[in-house]
């Protein structure tokens, strides 16, 4: 079977917001049971960058119960918890945000915004460089409510707000590289020239370059991919996105086992396991000729997303490996 088959299945998501520049989003949640409901938040600084290692407190206002976490390498963190009213809590030394969120079914967003710059070690990515302080308020606040929207696949509304925020303040190097993130399908040059501009703004974002590969690698320019995703995971070694872009971009030179390796190192990084990691694998393992593996990643895949954007093409994969399987 075709290795570009079951690449063009590949679901390409804002995480966290790809946190930074162009969040992949973390897609909706599914309940595991009735009457709960998932929480999906982001910690970040004033100057709007990711916040790591905070910890983050859910009190149920009714109950009194209390659920911890702490944030990941790029600011985001995941609840799922039964239906109700919380107070979202997040800390770190001596600073503190909170937020209020009601839980619902299915996927619920909170937003945490420390009142000052923090420092939350080497590998945070929580270090305001001079380009985002220079970002007006009111970007910042739109650029915020297009990674809400992405998080949900409300693509049409996080394009709006990102426009938004680029007439705002057209330099603003994150919404260009999340701007770049939402066309690189559609009008991937396009897309490019964003990429290109976002990195160009403000060169010690390493989410810019997180998009600027992705962007390559959507063009099938995949050594280029390769240079800006390395120096996207020099930046921020400890961020997941950067690994799962590489592991895309060897896959399409056709270095599987390097590719694999970088996926895997996205998993282990990542604050959840997301179905689409799942395609992911299934696409090196094509390449790799392991159709029982494939088999067995498109299965989990359509497991944890049975309704998902790629499950009708991953069903007809299942399909003919299940077949040439019964041939052998």
């Amino acid at each position: 079977m075709s290795i570009r088959i079951l690449f063009m299945a590949l679901i390409v998501c804002y995480c966290g917001s790809m946190s930074g520049a162009a969040q992949l989003g973390n897609g909706p949640g599914r309940l595991s049971s009735s009457g709960y409901g998932f929480i999906e938040g982001n910690v970040r600084t004033a100057g709007d960058r990711p916040l790591a290692h905070a910890r983050i407190e859910l009190r149920n206002l009714s109950r009194g119960t209390i659920l911890v976490t702490s944030s990941d390498s790029a600011g985001s963190f995941r609840f799922e918890l039964p239906e109700g009213d919380y107070l979202a809590t997040a800390t770190l030394g001596t600073q503190t945000a909170t937020n209020q969120v009601r839980v619902g079914p299915g996927q619920n967003w909170v937003d945490l915004r420390m009142p000052g710059k923090a420092d939350s070690g080497p590998d945070s990515q929580s270090t305001v460089s001079a380009a985002q302080l220079r970002v007006p308020e009111k970007a910042r606040n739109a650029l915020q409510k297009a990674r809400n929207a992405a998080t949900k696949k409300n693509t049409a509304d996080a394009a709006r707000y990102v426009d938004k925020a680029l007439q705002l303040y057209p330099l603003y190097a994150e919404a260009l590289a999340m701007r770049a993130v939402l066309e690189r399908e559609k009008d991937p040059e396009t897309a490019l020239l964003d990429a290109k501009k976002a990195v160009e703004y403000d060169p010690n974002d390493g989410m810019g370059y997180v998009a600027l590969g992705s962007v390559y690698t959507a063009l099938s320019r995949f050594d280029e991919a390769v240079r800006s995703l390395d120096h996207a995971i020099a930046l921020m070694p400890a961020s997941w996105q950067g690994y799962y872009e590489m592991s895309r971009a060897l896959a399409g030179k056709r270095d599987y086992i390097e590719a694999l390796r970088h996926l895997e190192r996205a998993c282990s990084l990542a604050p959840k396991s997301y179905p689409f990691f799942h395609l992911s694998k299934a696409v090196i393992f094509l390449g790799l000729s392991n159709g029982s593996a494939a088999l067995v990643e498109l299965q989990g895949y359509l497991r944890e997303d049975p309704n998902g954007e790629k499950a009708v093409e991953a069903r007809r994969i299942v399909d003919k490996l299940q077949v040439e399987s019964a041939d052998k």
